[in-house]
């Protein structure tokens, strides 16, 4: 019997998945590579630039592994990175303008990595749309694909030691999707807030958290009626 084994011309392995292409076929393979490595760079500039390049080829869309690489800056402290990061991801979920979904693959290995999404990740998807209100729509996107965003948003929404921006920003949120699960949690703190905003008309000496947060309750009080709209 013989040993010999097939040789594998490695260089004609796929590096995307073009079966059902939305755009031309990739020319420039060795600069999209290139790119995913500058996404380990410590130069937040040199991270943009590889995400540029990326976004240009939409490398993200047709290959799961390059949309990992996307998806693992998602967290990045620079927020023009974050930016960048979010319509790419976004780009992957959507439909093209020519009616193509991305590849199933991708499609499907994008949508359970946005499933396990932590609380931080949010909150910083929550600050970049604080600096960007242009992207609301596009992070709302990524939470729908969470399936624990709702309860990290109610976390962040009743936490003091968060700025305040952007636990209102958790609130709309909360209201624009529909967590339903944030409900009885709006409900007990429309109840308190309305406690101490009523206190303070008769008391003037109330602590500047307690002040600040009263800023919170027209906004629940708006979500609090999105959510059980009918």
């Amino acid at each position: 019997m013989s040993n010999k084994t097939e040789d594998i011309d490695i260089s004609q392995l796929p590096l995307f998945d073009i079966s059902n292409p939305s755009t031309a076929a990739f020319e420039l393979f060795p600069r999209i590579w290139a790119a995913c490595e500058s996404l380990t760079s410590p130069n937040p500039k040199i991270r943009l630039d590889g995400l540029l390049i990326i976004e240009q080829h939409r490398a993200a869309r047709f290959s799961s592994l390059i949309c990992y690489f996307v998806f693992s800056r998602l967290d990045d402290p620079d927020l023009n990175v974050r930016k960048r990061v979010i319509t790419s991801l976004v780009d992957v979920l959507r439909v093209d303008h020519g009616g193509n979904h991305a590849p199933e693959l991708v499609y499907q290995n994008l949508k359970y990595h946005l499933s396990q999404l932590g609380e931080l990740t949010i909150y910083g998807l929550l600050e970049t749309c604080e600096e960007e209100p242009d992207l609301e729509i596009y992070v709302a996107d990524l939470l729908r694909q969470c399936s624990h965003a709702g309860e990290y948003l109610t976390e962040i929404m009743i936490n003091r030691r968060y700025r305040l921006d952007i636990r209102l920003r958790a609130i709309k949120f909360i209201g624009k999707i529909g967590f339903l699960e944030a409900l009885p949690t709006i409900e007990r703190m429309i109840n308190k807030l309305e406690v101490r905003d009523n206190g303070q008309q008769f008391f003037s000496f109330a602590d500047q958290n307690t002040n600040d947060e009263i800023r919170l309750l027209p906004v629940l009080r708006v979500t609090y009626d999105l959510l059980i709209a009918p």
